[in-house]
């Protein structure tokens, strides 16, 4: 092409620039940008062809903001954290205990003998925590209970330190005029897979725990039926109606 043609080129881009902005109703500084993107165009720069882009993003591109939301609330931990001291009472192995909720109690040695032995008191922990889920969830179904006990023995691993439980057997003695087997059942059930935390922490450990229940009735023999059974290594599956523990 001459160069009277490529001059005579040049106001087309113009005319082609001020048609658009008639159509679209763009304003002057639009039609510099358009402009300048079909010169840089006929050139063939493409590195040019870039910046003007990026020369459009500044002009045109407005800032765009994040959205913002609330802070979450932190969970407080205070009421999750539990205290006890022990204090030592006299020469032996005797110590006065005191909990966070501001209960005393003592535990001694077996020689001293003077209050019951720590380990006991993991499965008297273990014998109340699942009593007051089971009760609390029988009363919600109106089941009348006249006489409620648990019964929790466990047996240690004895040949070598420290001595855990490898297993913790715990017996639900209901009775009552019309109780319904299924909702103690059940109760033994929630109580010993979702509800107490104290077996919930026995069972992240080394010892499998059997929860059972015993049916309404003087004898009994023959009427244990065990609900659930945790732990590491432990089968869940129990079958429909219970086992015999």
């Amino acid at each position: 092409m001459s160069p009277g043609n490529r001059e005579a080129g040049r106001p087309v881009a113009g005319v082609r620039s001020a048609l658009w902005a008639a159509s679209l109703n763009l304003d002057a500084s639009t039609m510099d940008d358009i402009d300048l993107l079909v010169e840089l165009g006929r050139r063939g720069s493409t590195s040019a062809t870039r910046a003007a882009h990026g020369r459009r993003s500044a002009i045109r591109q407005p800032t765009r903001q994040r959205p913002t939301h609330p802070a979450r609330p932190q969970p407080s931990i205070a009421s999750a954290d539990k205290r006890v001291s022990a204090t030592l009472v006299n020469d032996g192995l005797r110590f006065a205990v005191r909990t966070g909720s501001g209960h005393d109690l003592v535990v001694d040695g077996a020689e001293g003998d003077g209050g019951p032995r720590p380990i006991e008191l993991l499965l008297a922990a273990q014998a109340g925590c699942t009593a007051m889920d089971v009760i609390s969830i029988l009363r919600k179904k109106r089941q009348v209970v006249e006489r409620y006990e648990v019964r929790v023995s466990g047996r240690q691993r004895i040949e070598r330190q420290p001595h855990v439980f490898e297993r913790i057997d715990i017996v639900h003695v209901v009775d009552g005029p019309e109780i319904d087997v299924e909702a103690v059942r059940r109760a033994v059930e929630l109580s010993a897979t979702r509800y107490c935390s104290v077996a919930g922490n026995l069972a992240a450990g080394p010892v499998e725990i059997h929860a059972c229940l015993v049916r309404n009735g003087g004898d009994d023999s023959g009427r244990f039926l065990e609900v659930a059974v945790t732990g590491p290594d432990a089968d869940p599956g129990v079958p429909e109606g219970g086992r015999r523990c």
